[in-house]
């Protein structure tokens, strides 16, 4: 049997907290990138249950079918079709199902790493737990299972950095979903283009091009970007397709490749711009592997 639930306010929720959500993803692209430990896709065996837990990665899950409950931060949350939990470190979870009928689910794991110097890094100002019942189930699940299908490429071409758009592109429709501030619209439109951006490194699109997929003027949009991520729009783009560049570096391309493959007519300025952001040239990036 499945336990009641106990009912959620505004007041005392943890998933109506969206700040420290919206200052991660800002940060995607240009100072961190996401890595998978463990993505499965799975109708969870008979004896399946999770025992109270604090992680120090990230954990994102979506039900697919089926019952049971996760209660995250003492608030317990039904599963259903449809149901997404995001739980970041510091946030103690637990979950049990339905023996009558046992959910299927797409749990994730991963960390988030500074570009610089592959080190973990939670990047967020403090935990965080969301709960979404979406009704655009078909949306989040093609994700989800496409993120599955990355992971189990395991280190396939440009597996790290697919993965890392993925969970990006999860996260950042469950910002939108989740959030109901008004105040806030203008920070997702900066987050709408920080994932266009990130989503297509290949990308070259001028600042107004940008500014017009917000609607807003290129001069008032190019502010707002930089107060809300520190950086140019220009500088932004630079950083997500450099950070593409050492997936494929890592994956055994050489620099002329790479440069060519990211629209670049000249190796050199290629090579020269990715200095200037990692601190270190491409060959020598190409033969500091992952460990």
């Amino acid at each position: 049997m499945v336990k009641m639930y106990k009912s959620m306010s505004k007041k005392d929720s943890p998933f109506n907290k969206l700040h420290s959500l919206k200052e991660l993803l800002k940060t995607i692209g240009s100072k961190h990138y996401f890595d998978i430990s463990m993505c499965g896709d799975l109708i969870v065996p008979e004896k399946w249950e999770i025992e109270p837990r604090v992680i120090e990665d990230f954990h994102l899950v979506m039900v697919l079918s089926g019952k049971g409950v996760y209660t995250v931060d003492g608030v317990e949350i039904p599963l259903q079709r449809g149901r997404i939990i995001f739980v970041s470190h510091g946030i103690e979870y637990s979950a049990e199902q339905d023996l009558s009928d046992p959910p299927r689910i797409i749990p994730v794991r991963f960390f988030s790493f500074l570009n610089t110097n592959k080190q973990p890094n939670i990047a967020l100002e403090s935990p965080v737990a969301i709960s979404h019942l979406t009704a655009n189930v078909d949306k989040y699940q093609e994700l989800f299972e496409s993120l599955h299908r990355q992971y189990l490429l395991k280190q396939g071409p440009f597996r790290t950095g697919y993965c890392s758009m993925i969970i990006q592109h999860i996260l950042s429709d469950l910002f939108f979903d989740c959030s109901s501030d008004s105040h806030d619209q203008e920070d997702n439109r900066i987050v709408k283009v920080q994932q266009f951006i990130a989503s297509n490194p290949l990308d070259r699109s001028s600042l107004e091009d940008l500014s017009k997929m917000v609607r807003l003027s290129k001069k008032y949009f190019s502010k707002v970007f930089k107060n809300k991520t520190g950086v140019s729009p220009k500088h932004y783009q630079l950083s997500s397709r450099l950070s593409h560049a050492k997936e494929l570096l890592f994956e055994g391309y050489s620099v002329k490749e790479t440069a060519f493959y990211l629209g670049y007519t000249d190796p050199f300025i290629f090579s020269k711009q990715f200095k200037a952001i990692y601190g270190i040239s491409p060959n020598e990036c190409k033969h500091d592997k992952r460990n």
